[in-house]
């Protein structure tokens, strides 16, 4: 009676490393958006497994789609300004730096970072509505990976930075009529513990110049801006 369950086993490990194969080599070439948008809305370019085969789902969940050709927009070199606020009723710090962004593993994910890691110079704040932790500026650098899983239909963010062992994750969606990716997360404050709630709107109506506006809410859950971040295309 055991050899039936033997090559049960073995094929279940077959079909897993064979799913995997083809995983692994996905190839790396981009298509330009003008390939891929045209055909599929974002609706289509999440995908249900009803009367597929594992190959034909290993290449729909592994596959560049619509939904990543929309931000190609965002591949380049940007100048970037940035405002942050330590509450709602604080006046806003202003600090400036330069980013790179680039498509890696075949165009499925956006990695973000200073661009040639230079370090950007800002000041600590102290969140939801407290004074400023550091008056003087300390270095600080940070990486994003930004892309979108056709499994849940979801855009996902990973944000880390060198003062933190801590990694920032949100998920959300695209707005059509807003041209803006919506994202949600949040975070446990360092000072009492207690969860942050945060959203980003990221702004990808024009070619050349992006926004990204992040909200939080205070202790009696008010909401309010606390970054703004424009980024301008540097023009070689």
């Amino acid at each position: 009676m055991k050899r039936p369950i033997v090559f049960i086993g073995s094929g279940i490990l077959i079909g897993a490393l064979l799913t995997g194969i083809i995983l692994w080599s996905a190839r790396e070439h981009i298509p330009p958006a003008s390939e891929v948008v045209g055909g599929e809305s974002e609706a289509d370019d999440s995908f249900s497994n009803t009367n597929m085969t594992s190959f034909e789902l290993s290449d729909d969940i592994g596959g560049r789609g619509s939904a990543h050709a929309r931000l190609d927009s965002m591949i380049g070199e940007w100048e970037h300004t940035i405002r942050v606020w330590g509450g709602a009723d604080e006046e806003s710090r202003i600090l400036s730096g330069r980013v790179r962004r680039q498509w890696i593993m075949g165009g499925r994910f956006i990695l973000e970072r200073g661009a040639e890691n230079t370090k950007i110079t800002f000041h600590l704040l102290e969140p939801r509505g407290r004074r400023p932790a550091t008056i003087g500026g300390v270095n600080y650098e940070g990486l994003r990976l930004l892309g979108y899983d056709r499994l849940t239909g979801q855009y996902e963010s990973l944000w880390i930075h060198d003062d933190s062992t801590r990694m920032y994750h949100s998920t959300g969606h695209y707005d059509p009529d807003r041209q803006m990716i919506l994202l949600s997360g949040s975070w446990i404050d360092p000072f009492d513990r207690t969860m942050v709630v945060y959203r980003y709107e990221i702004d990808l109506s024009r070619q050349d110049e992006h926004t990204l506006l992040r909200y939080i809410s205070d202790e009696d859950m008010q909401e309010f801006k606390d970054l703004e971040i424009v980024y301008r295309r540097v023009v070689k």
